[in-house]
């Protein structure tokens, strides 16, 4: 069978696409029920906060929630090929967090604001470093919701917790229904 150089590259270019049409639907498919999570924790969180600012100790209870039920969806997650870059990611998470969290222990954040802005830019790194390694959504999702966490402790300070459930909670919910549903 003779196969000329022009249908060769369009068979390349057909199976090329293909290629970059999975991975995008496997992202989404894989990182949806975080985003879903972590954008609700976002959003409920500083939400709270706006309306009850005393309460700023309500992470402590959330947040680990939080960590934990990831955990669960990570151990959950059934995918039919496995591949060693989820556990890698997974891995990733945790050593920059326990490295972050190290960080926030020298550095001492003055108020809650600042605190959370940290957290917030902290998780953000993470975001953009999946973007290097994975796909540059996550990039474009780390700058933003990063750029909008200094917007909101820099210009919108008056308004910051409900800023920041807003932006950083709808973010990552806007960010995870793209992926799952808007980008095939």
């Amino acid at each position: 069978m003779n196969v000329s150089s022009d249908e060769a590259r369009k068979t390349v270019d057909e199976i090329e696409q293909l290629m970059q049409t999975t991975d995008k639907q496997t992202t989404g498919d894989s990182a949806f029920p975080f985003l879903l999570l972590w954008g609700v924790i976002w959003f409920v969180f500083p939400l709270w906060v706006h309306l009850h600012p005393q309460s700023f100790n309500f992470a402590l209870v959330l947040f680990p929630i939080g960590g934990v039920a990831t955990w669960w969806l990570g151990v959950r997650k059934h995918q039919p090929v496995k591949t060693k870059s989820g556990r890698k990611v997974g891995l990733l998470w945790l050593v920059l967090f326990v490295f972050i969290g190290l960080l926030a222990i020298v550095m001492k954040p003055d108020t809650p604001m600042h605190a959370y802005a940290f957290g917030c830019i902290s998780a953000m790194l993470v975001y953009v470093i999946m973007g290097l390694l994975q796909d540059r959504i996550f990039i474009v999702i780390g700058v933003g919701i990063t750029v909008s966490t200094l917007l909101g402790l820099y210009v919108f300070m008056d308004i910051f917790w409900l800023w920041m459930a807003v932006t950083g909670g709808g973010g990552l919910l806007v960010s995870g229904l793209y992926l799952k549903y808007g980008r095939r």
